[in-house]
């Protein structure tokens, strides 16, 4: 759905759930250390999302790391 309401040139990419045993990728899991366990899927889950919608683009797979105050840089 989030493909079709975006320019192929942005990349697009969804998940309808969370993988509960997926670990975080290298570099993020000190962001989310202390989130509760929903927290954690979420977060991983969006980053995951993210990283596929960059690799259509072109782009490697790379830690996204947050700002201080929790946006996306």
């Amino acid at each position: 759905m989030i493909a079709a309401l975006v320019p192929p040139c942005l990349g697009a990419h969804e998940e309808v759930a969370d993988d509960p045993g997926e670990k975080p990728f290298p570099g993020e899991g000190a962001q989310i250390a202390q989130a509760v366990p929903a927290r954690r899927r979420e977060f991983i889950t969006a980053r995951r999302c993210a990283r596929r919608a960059l690799s259509a683009l072109g782009h490697p797979a790379v830690t996204i790391p947050s700002g201080k105050q929790r946006e996306l840089r």
